[in-house]
């Protein structure tokens, strides 16, 4: 496994992935092919909850003691994010509900290039390391922008050493994860003309 670099995003949207509760998060990218990164989470957010996201917020651990053990595979699919319907149609099936449609991913795509919008869909998993503060390089004791984040040799060699679990081998199931990924690309291809594999 390659470790590119580290994917930041809110705490809830990393803890939902931890969980196999979500397993897809709005992108702005060129990137088109899957790759392994690790996951870590920031605690502010200029985006609005859903009344399902106030609720899930409520019985999250506090932010201070979440521990940063995951890394995923990621798949980058080009979407017109700027769709309302398509993100109803993710609402209706369980697969978006955190986040306020109007404010969050039509505010989030308002103002990016229609060529870079991305839904990442992401496999995680769960390693038997955490993944600190001090494993991650920093520049003038700053950690580098949002989804730049590279680990140091150490925390390479503590990644790669690691061992994994699958996170829906833990709480879910893998058919589970394969199924709900189908539907999304599924309804991908019906809103936006793709040919996105099934």
């Amino acid at each position: 496994m390659n470790l590119i670099k580290g994917e930041t995003a809110e705490y809830i949207n990393i803890y939902a992935l931890s969980k196999g509760d979500q397993i897809l998060l709005c992108k702005s990218t060129k990137e088109e092919n899957n790759k392994f990164v690790f996951l870590w989470s920031t605690r502010n957010s200029r985006y609005q909850l859903s009344f399902a996201g106030i609720e899930y917020k409520r019985h999250l651990p506090k932010f201070n003691t979440f521990e940063h053990r995951y890394i995923a595979d990621v798949e980058y699919y080009w979407i017109d994010g700027h769709n309302k319907e398509f993100w109803k149609a993710l609402a209706d099936m369980n697969e978006f509900k955190l986040w306020d449609i109007e404010n969050g991913p039509l505010e989030y795509y308002r103002n990016k290039p229609k060529y870079m919008h991305r839904l990442a869909i992401y496999f995680v998993d769960e390693i038997d390391k955490i993944i600190k503060r001090e494993d991650i390089v920093q520049y003038n004791g700053k950690f580098p922008p949002y989804n730049d984040k590279m680990l140091t040799s150490t925390g390479t060699e503590k990644v790669k050493n690691a061992i994994n679990e699958s996170i829906f081998g833990k709480y879910k199931s893998e058919d589970e994860f394969h199924e709900r990924k189908k539907k999304i690309l599924k309804t991908m291809n019906i809103f936006f003309g793709t040919k996105y594999e099934l």
